[in-house]
């Protein structure tokens, strides 16, 4: 008699368990690469994360501490707080707009899904607010503020403002695919949203005839919870946290529809 031994299938839960491991795995990969094609070449590397936000912070702080006085208490720290926060945002969204461009070749790698372009160069930007974060933090003990426990809930209004730029990068990313000039048109839309957001002055200055800049600004927002964490050592409020967060969520679930409806015409569009 001769005794047949038929191999069992994987039970689904270690194939589920495979799959998330390879797509870890691939996110670190490409998120490694990505870190190192950024500042590849470069005498500073990872130190012009910082280098913008510091540039603008010794501009601005002359000027609204010497030139035109905004009468901010500890306002370097103020200032660069808002800076850090800003930067993320719109060098997220520049950078998530563009990927598809930018990483043309990887849409051709099978296995790969599309969605995951945006999302490497949303993480590379977050990369670098966590590289400059220490020296915010450096700023806030040496301008005798200090550190507080309300700190460990910055990582939560992070991952808020990541969906949110998450969101508006993928909803972008197919604009400019078929429309090449939409980069410029996002880079008139931060300009005028640097202005339009609280960074550099204080929000309760602003007259009641343009409060509405700030009542319908998310960044307005984002950047006001943190600097309710970093300088205020507060927690912002369960509302405002799980509003933020709702809004990232909405952001992402909406402009993630936008591009997977518009990514399997890439290539014809590249």
């Amino acid at each position: 008699m001769s005794i047949v031994i038929r191999a069992s299938s994987p039970a689904p839960q270690s194939t589920a368990f495979s799959r998330v491991t390879r797509q870890r795995d691939l996110m670190t990969h490409l998120v490694g690469r990505e870190f190192r094609l950024r500042y590849r070449r470069s005498a500073l590397g990872w130190l012009w994360s910082i280098a913008q936000p510091l540039a603008r912070l010794l501009i601005l702080s002359f000027i609204f501490t010497q030139v035109i006085p905004l009468n901010i208490d500890n306002y370097p720290v103020f200032l660069y707080s808002g800076l850090v926060v800003w930067v993320l945002f719109s060098s997220g969204v520049n950078a998530a707009a563009s990927s598809v461009l930018d990483r043309s070749d990887l849409l051709l790698r099978p296995g790969l899904p599309r969605s995951i372009l945006p999302v490497i160069s949303v993480i590379g930007d977050s990369v670098d607010y966590l590289l400059a974060l220490p020296v915010l933090l450096t700023f806030v003990v040496v301008g005798g503020i200090g550190l507080t426990p309300a700190l460990v809930y910055l990582p939560i209004l992070l991952v808020a403002e990541f969906l949110l730029v998450l969101g508006i990068g993928f909803a972008l990313s197919p604009l400019q695919v078929r429309y090449r000039d939409v980069s410029r048109f996002i880079d008139v839309v931060m300009l005028l949203g640097f202005y339009a957001t609280p960074v550099f002055y204080d929000p309760e200055e602003i007259p009641d005839g343009f409060r509405w800049l700030v009542d319908w600004n998310p960044m307005a927002h984002i950047l006001r919870a943190h600097r309710s964490v970093i300088l205020d050592g507060q927690w912002p409020g369960t509302p405002t946290v799980l509003g933020l967060l709702a809004l990232g969520l909405g952001s992402t679930a909406a402009g993630l529809a936008i591009y997977r409806r518009s990514s399997p015409g890439f290539i014809d569009e590249l």
